[in-house]
């Protein structure tokens, strides 16, 4: 893992809200392209973003 993914995580941790949206931001077409290829029964696209 990059050590700007690393230093996000742990500023995320400490409860920096900038770092958890530039880590959402980061992982979101991922989690896009695997909403688009699953279903899961009853799942919301909150639940996906979650």
């Amino acid at each position: 893992m990059e050590q700007n993914n690393l230093d996000l995580i742990n500023r995320a941790a400490a409860g920096d809200d900038l770092a958890i949206m530039q880590l959402f931001n980061t992982y979101l077409p991922i989690v896009k392209k695997l909403q688009s290829e699953f279903y899961i029964a009853n799942f919301e696209i909150d639940d996906w973003y979650q």
